[in-house]
């Protein structure tokens, strides 16, 4: 089971940002050259921050802010990053 802690910052047009810190790694989650790991720092907006996008189902899916590309499960259940939003992370990702 993968635990985060949100940080929730909403911007001028509604657009909700989250920055999400690993427990285990005590650091952020970030997207670095195609690659998603848990070694970011707060300070770096740009690899950090990512949109919450929630459909009418209530389920939610990561966008990273500025590749906009979308966070999800492997098969072997490890983090990883897709072009397109077939993904999801509801059922795996335990907010705290």
């Amino acid at each position: 089971m993968v635990i985060f802690n949100v940080n929730c910052i909403t911007i001028n047009g509604g657009e909700t940002r989250w920055q999400l810190f690993n427990q285990c790694s005590k650091a952020m989650l970030q997207t670095f050259l195609g690659r998603v790991n848990t070694r970011g720092n707060s300070s770096h907006l740009c690899l950090t921050d990512f949109n919450v996008k929630v459909n009418r189902w209530g389920q939610f899916q990561l966008q990273h802010a500025q590749s906009r590309k979308y966070i999800c499960f492997s098969r072997r259940k490890r983090v990883t990053v897709r072009v397109k939003n077939v993904c999801s992370v509801f059922d795996r990702v335990e907010v705290v």
